[in-house]
């Protein structure tokens, strides 16, 4: 039985994946994954893994990329310049949070 390497075709390139956003907030790079994914568009969020393992949020090892697939680019970058419609604006500028805490402390000195 003979084995033979063969040479992958142009065709058959595995995709190259290219940065579509970079930030420091690693809840807003699975939004923006999330949202890529909701308009058919592959996407992933990497990390350094030393910076993911301690916890790390600031510098290079803070860094969080999301990436697509390099023929998605402009596409991907369409979706993240449209401008968040009104309707789902928050203004929380006037929200007031009431802590557990703040609650018992309450009735702890009524009693």
């Amino acid at each position: 039985m003979s084995h033979s390497l063969q040479q992958p075709h142009s065709g058959d390139r595995p995709p190259q994946w290219v940065v579509v956003l970079s930030t420091d907030n690693l809840m807003e790079a699975h939004v923006v994954a999330g949202r890529l994914k909701s308009e058919g568009i592959d996407s992933w969020v990497q990390q350094e893994p030393g910076g993911s393992a301690f916890g790390i949020t600031v510098g290079i090892l803070g860094e969080v990329r999301v990436l697509v697939r390099e023929h998605d680019y402009e596409a991907a970058r369409r979706v993240l310049d449209t401008p968040t419609p009104p309707e789902l604006e928050s203004d929380t500028s006037h929200t007031t949070y009431v802590l557990p805490d703040d609650e018992t402390s309450d009735t702890d000195d009524d009693e």
